[in-house]
């Protein structure tokens, strides 16, 4: 059991960090204006238009994940 939860722990913090103020515009943006989806989010000087993206995206949610599976200790 507290091995997963020290996998899990170190799955959730593997990624760079992100500086404050980078975080608090995602959040503004993304979440509270919603501009990315009105089409009136920019990164690096240029508009963002979802439906001008030409490549296969995969966006996938769930209710639960089990992202360990173990085997038995006989197996």
């Amino acid at each position: 059991m507290v091995e997963n939860f020290v996998r899990m722990e170190k799955w959730i913090f593997d990624s760079p960090d992100v500086p404050g103020e980078t975080f608090r515009q995602f959040v503004n943006d993304c979440y509270k204006k919603n501009l990315l989806i009105q089409s009136k989010m920019e990164l690096g000087g240029k508009r963002v238009d979802l439906k001008k993206i030409t490549m296969p995206v995969l966006n996938s949610t769930a209710c639960s994940t089990i992202l360990f599976h173990q085997r038995p200790a006989n197996s």
